[in-house]
């Protein structure tokens, strides 16, 4: 079975350029937000693939809560990272941008938890 992937996927899977990552999601923004035949998220296939620390804060920026979100084995995107072994110079902070982006949320959770 092919599986089917968005160019977005293709994009984080390759390793593409920040230049064209921002431009396949102008075009087609929701594509965040889908997954792949393999069930993973752009961001679990950007964690596998090793992309530049600027293509991770880029698709964090645009999704945040995709740190929190799971691919079809259960794994958060860090968790996908944390199983491959080093494919870029960048994977130490790929991983400290995640952790940062976790406590970033749950900062921002926690703030609008006292307003209610």
């Amino acid at each position: 079975q092919r599986l089917k992937y968005l160019p977005l996927h293709t994009a984080c899977l390759s390793r593409s350029p920040l230049h064209l990552v921002k431009e396949i999601m102008r075009i087609y923004p929701d594509a965040i937000k889908k997954r792949a035949g393999n069930y993973k998220y752009p961001i679990h296939m950007a964690c596998d693939a090793g992309v530049d620390t600027d293509v991770m804060c880029c698709l964090i920026q645009a999704w945040p809560e995709s740190i929190y979100a799971l691919d079809g084995d259960n794994n958060i995107p860090l968790c996908a990272l944390l199983q491959n072994k080093p494919l870029s110079p960048d994977q130490d902070a790929i991983m400290m941008i995640l952790l940062a982006s976790f406590q970033e949320l749950q900062e921002l959770e926690a703030e609008s938890t006292k307003r209610m």
